[in-house]
């Protein structure tokens, strides 16, 4: 199925897809997956009760962030597919990069990715570069205790025992995928709520990966660290 580019028009073309009943696939009641499988989008308001992530540590500098704050840290009811092969639709990964204005050695990245059917559950890494697309892994984490989708304004957190420099210049990749444990997993890595627009990637079964430069609305996520000569 062919996807469309995303732009600043997509949301309200999703939800007139929805209205129009010409969706992808379903997962639990009232959300689905649209766009080829591409977005999982809920068609009930936000049902959830709003929770809140603690506070960044003091000791760590923000390297990238595109979250906002409050009640509104990234969009309730809309974000990039993350699937596993079982769910219908098949396997679906998303990803996106970040570039350090100088060197860093990485602490603390946090996630908006929220559990919408399935293994409460997703693999996130952090990859180089392969000519503008996600390379090799450079450190994985397996996350649970998804927060449910929808809802805000959770974040999963992925630590660091040993730091990992991330030098000036240099595009880094954040990549949202399922492994054996998540094959029937139905993931949604939320939008951010300000607007801000680049580039994802996503990897669809086992196809090669498909990057929308500079007009995609980004996933919500930050990345924190300390300063490194």
């Amino acid at each position: 199925m062919k996807r469309s580019p995303i732009s600043s028009m997509l949301l309200g073309v999703a939800m007139l897809l929805v209205v129009l009943g010409t969706l992808a696939a379903q997962d639990r009641e009232g959300t689905i997956r649209i766009n080829g499988g591409s977005m999982t989008v809920a068609l009930q308001p936000n049902p959830q009760k709003t929770e809140q992530s603690p506070a960044d540590p003091a000791s760590l500098v923000t390297i990238y962030s595109d979250l906002g704050t409050g009640t509104n840290v990234y969009l309730p009811n809309v974000g990039w597919s993350v699937t596993g092969p079982e769910v219908a639709g098949g396997k679906v990964d998303s990803a996106t990069p970040f570039t350090p204005k100088r060197n860093f050695n990485l602490v603390l990245i946090k996630v908006a990715i929220l559990t919408a059917a399935g293994t409460n559950g997703v693999t996130l890494s952090l990859n180089h570069d392969s000519s503008g697309a996600p390379g090799t892994a450079i450190k994985t984490w397996n996350l649970v205790n998804l927060p449910p989708f929808p809802g805000c304004c959770k974040l999963d957190l992925a630590r660091l025992k040993k730091t990992v420099r991330v030098k000036k210049g240099v595009q880094y990749w954040l990549v949202a995928t399922t492994d054996k444990a998540t094959q029937d997993s139905s993931d949604s890595w939320n939008m951010n709520s300000r607007s801000i627009f680049g580039t994802v990637a996503q990897r669809f079964g086992n196809g090669a990966w498909e990057v929308t430069k500079n007009s995609a609305l980004l996933p919500a996520f930050s990345v924190l660290g300390t300063p490194a000569e």
